[in-house]
C-alpha cells in the first residue's frame, strides 16, 4: 500500500512523495468506520467520514454523509471542530468534492476552515472531481496526501465505484443454500434453510442496496415482500412473525448481525426499503401478491416485454405497480443488459439478485455480476427434482466454469458465508441465449 502526496504550490511547486505514518492510518480508520454508518441510505452519493485533528493530535471533528441532498462528511466534521479546525488535519475517505451538485463543492469549505493538511484515502474516480478537489487543495497552499488506506476505502465504495466509471449499476447474487446446494426441497419448501443471523444479513444487503431483483417464478412460488425487516440484533424469540407477514420494519438494534470486518450500518436508524423489481416478461404477477398489496417507501417494478397484455399492464398500474417496457432477447425475454442500463438511467447504482436459479444463471451468463454472496446452512436436503442456486445448462467444462478471486468466508451462527467476485462468466459450447422463466 502507498500513498502520494502533493506539496502546496505556492510554497514548493507541484511534487509528490510516497508514504504516510501509522497515525494517518488510525485516523483514517476512524473517518472509514463513521463512513460505514452512512451505506444504505446516501447512494446515488458515496457513503464518506472525515475526522478533524488538531495540530497536537485531539480529536476535534467527526462527521459522515448522512443522506443524498445532506452535508457532506468534511462539513459535518468541520462544523464539529469550528475554530479548531485552523491548522488541523483533515482525513476524509474520498476526495472532497469540487463542483456544484446538491451542495456547494466542499473544498472552499476546507479551504475557508483554515485547515493545514488533507488526508484523503482515494481520489474520486467521479469524472466530474478525478483528483480537481485536491489540486484545488494544493493551489490553496495546503498539505495534500491520498493513498492512506485506499484499498479499504474502494471497497466500502465499490457499489459506487463501478456506477460512476461503468455507467451501470453494481450487481450481486445472492442465494442461500443447503450444503448440498439446494435452494429449496423438491415441494418448494425453503423456510428457512439458513438461520436468524444470516437471514437478518441479508435483509441488511437488500438496505445497502438500490434495488432488489427477482424473477416471476419465485414471486409465484414464496410471495415474498422483498422489504427490509430483520435489520438490528434482535433476538429470533423477540423477532414477532407477524411483523414478517404485515412487512414491517422491526426497530434496528446495534446494528446488523454480520461477519468481523464487514461494513455496518447506523445504530437505530431505519431500515431503507430498496426497489423491487420483478422479472416478468408476460405479466403473469398476481394482482394480489404482496409485493403489490404491501406498500413500501421505495416502489415495486415489473420489467416486462412489448408483448405484454397491455389490460394486465393497467390493472397493475392501477395498483401503483411500476411497469417498465424492456427490449427483448432472443428468447423474447426481458434482456437483462437493456435492464442494467435502463435502471442505471433511474439512478438504481446497485441491484442485489435474489433468484432464481435461472435468474441467477442468466445474470452469470450477461457477465452482469460483480458480487456473490453464498450462505451455506448445515443442512442436507437432496431430491433430484430440488432446485440448486445456478440454473441454465451449466459449464460445459470445470475448465468453463466462473471463477471468483477475493473470496472470503465468515461464520453467521450456524451457517457459512462465501462472498467473492467473479473474473470470468459461465461459458458454454454453442453459446445461445439463456433460458430461463421470467414468462
Amino acid at each position: 500500500m502507498f500513498s502520494f502526496a502533493i506539496a502546496p504550490r505556492d510554497t514548493r511547486g507541484l511534487c509528490l512523495f510516497w508514504g504516510y505514518e501509522m497515525d494517518d492510518i488510525s485516523y483514517m480508520q476512524l473517518a472509514l468506520d463513521l463512513a460505514r454508518q452512512g451505506l444504505g441510505y446516501t447512494s446515488p452519493n458515496p457513503a464518506v467520514g472525515a475526522v478533524v485533528v488538531s495540530p497536537d493530535g485531539e480529536i476535534v471533528g467527526r462527521g459522515y454523509h448522512h443522506r443524498a441532498g445532506e452535508a457532506h462528511a468534511e462539513i459535518n466534521a468541520l462544523q464539529e471542530a469550528g475554530a479548531r479546525a485552523r491548522g488541523a488535519t483533515l482525513y476524509v475517505t474520498l476526495e472532497p468534492c469540487s463542483h456544484y451538485g446538491r451542495t456547494p463543492p466542499c473544498v472552499r469549505a476546507v479551504i475557508a476552515a483554515g485547515v493545514a493538511r488533507v488526508v484523503a484515502a482515494m481520489v474520486d474516480p467521479n469524472p466530474l472531481v478525478a483528483g480537481r478537489g485536491l489540486a484545488q487543495l494544493a493551489d490553496a497552499g495546503l498539505m495534500v496526501q491520498a493513498g492512506v488506506m485506499a484499498e479499504q476505502a474502494r471497497e466500502l465504495n465499490e457499489m459506487w465505484v463501478r456506477f460512476v466509471t461503468a455507467g451501470r449499476p453494481w450487481v450481486s447474487l445472492k442465494a442461500a443454500v443447503s450444503l448440498d446446494g439446494k435452494l429449496a426441497t423438491a415441494r418448494g419448501d425453503s423456510r428457512w434453510i439458513t438461520g436468524w443471523p444470516a437471514r437478518s444479513y441479508g435483509h441488511w444487503l437488500r438496505q445497502i442496496h438500490d434495488a432488489v431483483l427477482v424473477g416471476i417464478g419465485t414471486v409465484l412460488a414464496d410471495d415474498p415482500l422483498l422489504t427490509v425487516r430483520l435489520v438490528g440484533k434482535v433476538p429470533a424469540r423477540e423477532y414477532d412473525r407477524a411483523d414478517d407477514q404485515a412487512g414491517k420494519a422491526v426497530t434496528p438494534g446495534p446494528g446488523p448481525v454480520q461477519p468481523s470486518g464487514s461494513p455496518g450500518g447506523e445504530a437505530g436508524r431505519a431500515g431503507r426499503n430498496p426497489v423491487r423489481v420483478i422479472l416478468d416478461s408476460r405479466l403473469r404477477l398476481p394482482v394480489a401478491a404482496r409485493v403489490v398489496t404491501v406498500k413500501s417507501a421505495a416502489p415495486t417494478l415489473v420489467a416486462t416485454t412489448r408483448r405484454a397484455d397491455p389490460d394486465r399492464r393497467e390493472a397493475l398500474r392501477a395498483r401503483g405497480v411500476e411497469i417498465l417496457v424492456v427490449e427483448e432477447d432472443a428468447a423474447g425475454r426481458v434482456s437483462l443488459p437493456h435492464l442494467a442500463e435502463e435502471l442505471a438511467r433511474r439512478g438504481i447504482a446497485s441491484i442485489l439478485v435474489e433468484g432464481g436459479a435461472e435468474v441467477h444463471a442468466g445474470f452469470l451468463e450477461a457477465g452482469l455480476v460483480d458480487k456473490v454472496y453464498f450462505f451455506l446452512a448445515p443442512r442436507l436436503i437432496g431430491g433430484r427434482e430440488a432446485p440448486g442456486a445456478i440454473g441454465g445448462r451449466g459449464a460445459a467444462s470445470v475448465a468453463a466454469a466462473a471463477r471468483l478471486s477475493g473470496t472470503k468466508v465468515d461464520r453467521l451462527g450456524e451457517d457459512l458465508l462465501v462472498t467473492g467476485y467473479p473474473v470470468s462468466g459461465l461459458r458454454y459450447h454453442h453459446f445461445a441465449v439463456a433460458a430461463w422463466p421470467q414468462a
